[in-house]
């Protein structure tokens, strides 16, 4: 874990078959996916190589093992654009571990993203608040299942939480939409040029495209 980086997964991959066997152990397989996951193009796909052949296996008698193969899982699943699988994998991830907060909050950010389903998410979502009250992207998954909701006054409560921890171009981009929701055109045109001035990505840029229209 020290030596090997992404660049190396090559030579992680050999070295770990010369230590444990071509049948790689679950958790060889675990680390080589995290290389993978970070080796760029075609790493996601890569990544669910080393996964798919032990995700049937019993992790009864290893919940963190098994919460970590489906939290991976799920992660190579979304970056590869497969939300279905994504949110299954999710899904599983929970069970075994239900009140570890990232993999609460992921689920949760996937019943938004792949699902529209806030309800679904809602619960995960305010758990994981509760327990990291100060993780402005947790906040930010919150305030975005509330916005879909129709929740949008609550909603700018988490939002306007987060921009004061850690302010970002998604963050910007939410309490725009909640604002727009609350009829405050002139704030949520503020917010939206703040969020395009915080160098938003590619699917945040993509969503004040779509929202520009409605605060004109």
């Amino acid at each position: 874990e020290l030596l090997f980086t992404p660049a190396d997964l090559a030579a992680a991959d050999d070295l770990l078959k010369r230590i444990t066997g071509a049948e790689l152990t679950p958790r060889a397989r675990l680390f080589l996916s995290g290389l993978a996951l970070g080796s760029g193009t075609g790493g996601p796909q890569k990544a669910l190589e080393y996964l798919r052949p032990i995700e049937s296996g019993d992790y009864s008698g290893d919940r963190e093992l098994g919460a970590t193969l489906f939290d991976r899982i799920g992660t190579a699943s979304f970056l590869s654009g497969d939300c279905a699988a994504a949110v299954a994998a999710y899904e599983k991830a929970v069970g075994f571990a239900p009140d570890f907060h990232p993999i609460l909050n992921n689920y949760a950010y996937l019943c938004g993203k792949c699902l529209n389903d806030a309800k679904r998410g809602l619960p995960s979502a305010r758990r994981a608040v509760q327990m990291q009250p100060t993780r402005p992207e947790y906040l930010d998954t919150l305030g975005s299942l509330l916005i879909l909701e129709g929740e949008h006054r609550e909603a700018l409560e988490y939002l306007d939480r987060a921009a004061r921890i850690a302010d970002s171009a998604v963050v910007q981009y939410h309490r725009a939409q909640a604002l727009l929701g609350l009829g405050q055109r002139a704030e949520a045109r503020a917010a939206a040029d703040r969020a395009a001035s915080l160098n938003p990505d590619d699917q945040t840029r993509s969503g004040l495209a779509e929202l520009e229209p409605k605060l004109r």
